[in-house]
């Protein structure tokens, strides 16, 4: 391999290793809201022939290739050691590139900054009833329906069309690993927590599509004919009018299509290009006068020939003889359609007693007669529920941020083998027997430095979840310190240092419980998606969207809660069973306390808890026990190759009987948080933190 020593662009060799600088990072324990990667500094590649062929000639302003806009894949070779195995960045060209070198961490995770709504979760579609959810009561992967009370839950009945499903975060996350080609190992998918992670649902409805399909589909049109006019005074029964409404025009600003033209101006009928709901808004004007007898006009939604919806005027003897008012009609209903169903509005005006003197006036201009047919977007009981479409709206690198504040630690990537896994900061601090002696390799000729703080950590530390009306109005005083529900604190006995600093902020927001109780469960987690106002006649039920959340659910027997359903008939209703998913952020109902559920979701302990430990307690040991008395040591060493090329930061660093500058090392331990500007056969930057 010694003709490939330096390094290597698309596998071929375009330069020595002359003037590299590479950083090396595990988790810098002074970024503690971010995830980190290797990289190089700026460096300067020299035009060549080779560089030209290799790019295209993207130095050329008309070249038509694909850098430097796209990556190169980049590997540094020294003395026969892989020391990096990345990317290449062509950030400008100035008689050369500048390059910037990047581990496949950051390229992955950069893939990964896409909306979880992305993921290919096709095969987790389903029909959204009653026989469904309880299809899923003891999933324990890919969906499930849990228990949540979005705000509508009374006297232990759920109402059926907020019965939401959640997704497993293991699922969500796998699958968008192995689109991108990766698959997790280690221990995190066999842990307890990880296992039980769902995402539940948090907008204000649920969707099939989006607007730009609702846009494609949709269709407001008019007429511009002759008035009818009907002046009768006859005796019998009968139709005096009955036609398909003559519909026709679709060319202005105000009456259109989408692009699909799902309506035929010459048929008068739409035609549904796919399965959708069809909201159908249809308004017509008309003067009616009765001088005997009784009339109506009668507006109807007619699908495949058959009337599925339909509105009514009615008059009697005496009604408008001057004939001066005007009466207008109006229809607003959704119908299910399926592929290729055919709507029409079909109006009729008639004399319904079998004596009458009337008359009939009707107008079909665009001000006065017109229709529009929106397919809606929202999802109803029965429709298949989308899955994707139905997730918050965050990205995969968020998602996988927030797992790595959970544990407190962070994600390896392994370019060779297309592997991911998780360390756990607490892991590699306890981990004592497992250390490489690096005592030799120090530059003693060189003086190290400390410090007694680790940037950015203070005297209160916050760990946070993202801030609602209900955590807030459920948030506890610890101390003097008060906290949002779910929002923990690290404590630092070091008044020098900042008195408050918040460490990060999950994307997602903590859930509170209920007021409502389920008897034998508890009270259910409360995610405020619904809310009532008014009375009686005048109740209206308000639909809002939240911030994201994440749950625990259990993954034993689910329980049954009372739900209604509406028979065939359309007016019936019924109550049913459903079984659904107990879950939990801070304490479990009763029906999930197990001796391996003893966790939950709050960094802070939880008041009248049931066992529960949290987040802190469970995965922040190792933290806390660096953060006791803050050490961060800075000192020179030659690193060869071959350390370099085995560097794992979840193992720990040892310096003993050594003496550098003014500092005596009897017998050491660190954290290796960094190797900062690895140049070949130059001395590095280590930067080690004691605990």
């Amino acid at each position: 391999m010694a003709d490939r020593e330096g390094l290597l662009l698309e596998n071929q060799h375009v330069a020595t290793l002359s003037g590299i600088a590479t950083t090396y990072q595990g988790n810098d324990l002074t970024k503690p809201d971010s995830l980190q990667t290797n990289f190089s500094q700026v460096f300067d590649l020299p035009d060549s022939r080779l560089i030209r062929k290799l790019s295209q000639n993207a130095e050329q302003l008309d070249a038509r290739s694909d850098w430097p806009y796209k990556p190169l894949s980049a590997m540094l070779i020294e003395r026969g050691e892989i020391i990096f195995d990345g990317f290449a960045e062509l950030t400008s060209f100035s008689g050369g590139w500048e390059v910037e070198l990047y581990e496949e961490k950051k390229d992955l995770f950069a893939r990964l900054s896409r909306s979880i709504r992305s993921a290919n979760l096709a095969y987790l579609n389903h029909d959204w009833t009653i026989e469904q959810m309880n299809m899923r009561a003891v999933a324990t992967e890919g969906i499930c329906y849990p228990v949540i009370d979005y705000g509508l839950l009374r006297n232990g009945v759920q109402p059926p069309d907020i019965l939401f499903p959640a997704i497993f975060v293991k699922t969500l996350i796998n699958q968008m690993l192995q689109e991108e080609g990766y698959t997790m190992v280690g221990e995190l998918p066999g842990d307890e927590l990880y296992k039980r992670l769902l995402i539940p649902f948090s907008e204000d409805v649920p969707t099939s599509n989006d607007q730009q399909w609702q846009t494609d589909r949709f269709a407001n049109v008019t007429m511009n004919l002759p008035p009818d006019t009907i002046d009768k005074g006859t005796l019998g029964g009968g139709s005096f009018i009955d036609r398909i409404q003559p519909y026709s025009i679709d060319n202005t600003d105000i009456f259109y299509q989408g692009k699909l033209h799902p309506f035929n101006t010459t048929t008068h009928t739409y035609a549904c290009p796919s399965a959708m709901n069809l909201r159908v808004d249809a308004s017509q004007i008309f003067k009616a006068l009765c001088v005997l007898g009784g009339v109506e006009v009668i507006l109807s939604v007619v699908k495949n020939g058959n009337t599925v919806a339909s509105n009514r005027f009615e008059a009697g003897s005496g009604y408008n003889l001057l004939f001066l008012r005007s009466d207008r009609l109006t229809l607003s209903q959704t119908v299910k359609c399926k592929a290729g169903d055919r709507v029409q509005i079909r109006l009729e005006a008639r004399r319904f007693t079998e004596f009458g003197a009337f008359r009939f006036e009707i107008y079909n201009d665009p001000d006065n007669s017109f229709v529009s047919f929106t397919p809606s977007l929202t999802t109803a009981l029965g429709d298949t529920w989308l899955v994707s479409r139905n997730l918050p709206d965050i990205t995969g690198t968020a998602l996988m941020v927030a797992v790595a504040h959970i544990y407190g630690g962070t994600w390896l990537v392994n370019k060779r083998r297309r592997q991911i896994r998780f360390s756990k900061l607490s892991d590699t601090i306890n981990n004592t027997s497992n250390v490489l002696d690096w005592s030799a390799k120090l530059n003693t000729g060189v003086q190290p430095g400390w410090v007694p703080r680790i940037d950015p950590y203070g005297q209160v530390n916050r760990l946070t979840w993202k801030e609602t009306d209900e955590s807030k109005a459920a948030g506890q005083l610890i101390g003097s310190t008060f906290l949002n529900y779910g929002d923990g604190v690290i404590n630092v006995a070091a008044p020098v240092l900042e008195a408050d600093v918040p460490l990060f902020e999950m994307p997602f927001a903590a859930s509170t419980d209920s007021d409502q109780d389920l008897p034998g469960y508890g009270n259910p987690v409360f995610i405020k998606t619904r809310t009532v106002s008014g009375v009686g006649e005048n109740l209206t039920i308000n639909n809002q969207s939240t911030s994201p959340r994440l749950l625990l659910a259990s993954l034993d027997d689910a329980v049954p809660v009372q739900t209604t359903r509406i028979l065939d008939d359309g007016v019936t209703v019924e109550p049913v069973t459903v079984k659904l998913k107990p879950c939990w952020f801070g304490k479990r109902p009763f029906p999930a306390i197990t001796n391996n559920t003893a966790f939950c979701l709050s960094f802070a302990p939880i008041p009248i808890a049931r066992g529960e430990q949290a987040l802190i307690n469970l995965y922040y040991g190792g933290l806390k026990r660096v953060l006791r008395r803050m050490r961060v040591l800075t000192v020179s060493m030659y690193l060869k190759p071959a350390d370099i090329a085995s560097l794992d930061f979840s193992k720990l660093i040892r310096l003993q009987r050594v003496k550098v500058g003014a500092l005596i090392l009897s017998d050491q331990i660190f954290y290796l948080n960094k190797v900062e500007n690895y140049v070949s056969g130059q001395p590095c930057q280590v930067t080690l933190i004691a605990f």
